[in-house]
């Protein structure tokens, strides 16, 4: 199969399993901010946010660097496993111990540092799915990455539903995901167990420190931009309350049910362009003109249009006391545009091994 065939079919597969889990996470989000309200939803969505941005240690940039590394050479699959499973196992043990020990000095008390300690937990089997995902990418078989996200968003449609039939609570709720990300990871190793023989085990070896050197710029680039894109969730809880983060979050999640678009191009493209920029570099440049090219058009109409119509947008999908979000999805609207842009130049430079020159460049952004 020629390179833009797989591109087309790799795209093709991300984007209808992305459509589908969307329009279930949408559905999710409907019945969470109704079932939790505008206050409860920001305890949900800050507690979520404060673990996310510890994510980048845990998995310390080794997914991407899988990706691109084993795409080039897929002989590598047993020996790259073997050294980063307890790499990564090592490192998300330290994220746990952080993430609450942070959050006791921090001094959030209550249902705050409950609903962060479970989503702790949520974040040991998130690690491990996203790891298993980065194999179905580096040998571009995404329509196994689309099979289990499809079985992780269904499921949790599900409980969101029980959840709502039965009126639980906000922590029975986040348990209830975080039993569903266990299933994702368990279902991720099995399909990912047909793509290697026999892992080689090697425990910090010469090679795992070659990874981490290699891995450094990747989990820098995950760390400037979970700072910057999560942020902002941190600070309005700071300065502000639960309120504000809920009806902000609200806005922020509608935002993020559209960057698939983007994130499914670039992750059918990623594994292609570091082949092609070591092989033929012409191509290279000719399929991220047309990415570019392709990633404009769609974001010009969809920032303007988020823009202009916010009002009817809120009152569509949430309940009469979101209606004070309709300034944050304007901003949030017109910031879509630049997102899109910056997923293709950020798969561009990785790829072909410029990482730590948009390391800088997300660092200062940052």
């Amino acid at each position: 199969m020629s390179t833009g065939k797989r591109i087309i079919k790799n795209s093709a597969a991300l984007f209808f399993s992305h459509i589908i889990t969307k329009i279930i996470n949408l559905a999710i989000l409907l019945i969470i901010t109704r079932l939790l309200g505008k206050g409860g939803f920001g305890v949900y969505s800050f507690s979520q946010t404060f673990v996310i941005m510890f994510m980048a240690l845990a998995s310390l940039g080794v997914n991407a660097l899988l990706t691109r590394d084993v795409a080039r050479d897929k002989q590598r699959i047993n020996t790259f496993l073997g050294n980063s499973i307890p790499l990564i196992t090592v490192f998300t043990g330290i994220s746990i111990i952080l993430i609450n020990l942070t959050a006791s000095l921090s001094g959030w008390k209550g249902i705050e540092l409950s609903a962060i300690r479970i989503f702790s937990v949520y974040l040991i089997f998130d690690v491990y799915s996203r790891h298993f995902i980065s194999v179905f990418r580096a040998f571009e078989k995404m329509q196994f990455e689309a099979y289990v996200n499809i079985i992780e968003k269904s499921a949790m449609l599900i409980a969101a539903i029980i959840a709502q039939k039965l009126s639980l609570n906000l922590l029975a709720i986040i348990w209830m995901f975080t039993c569903i990300q266990a299933g994702k990871a368990v279902v991720a190793f099995i399909f990912m167990r047909r793509f290697f023989q026999k892992i080689e085990w090697q425990f910090f070896s010469a090679e795992t420190k070659e990874i981490i050197k290699q891995a450094l710029p990747f989990a820098l680039l995950v760390v400037f931009g979970v700072i910057s894109g999560r942020i902002d969730v941190v600070m309005l809880k700071i300065f502000h309350s639960d309120e504000m983060v809920g009806l902000y979050s609200a806005a922020h999640k509608l935002i993020e049910s559209i960057l698939f678009i983007p994130e499914n191009i670039v992750s059918a493209l990623f594994p292609a362009f570091a082949v092609m920029f070591v092989k033929n570099i012409s191509d290279y440049r000719k399929i991220f003109t047309r990415a570019f090219l392709v990633l404009t058009i769609l974001a010009v109409p969809l920032s303007i249009g988020i823009f202009i119509l916010a009002p009817e947008i809120i009152d569509l999908f949430f309940a009469a006391e979101y209606a004070k979000a309709v300034n944050a999805l304007r901003w949030l609207g017109l910031a879509l545009f630049f997102i899109f842009i910056k997923y293709i130049f950020a798969a561009s430079l990785n790829a072909i091994g410029a990482q730590k020159k948009f390391a800088v460049i997300m660092g200062f952004s940052m």
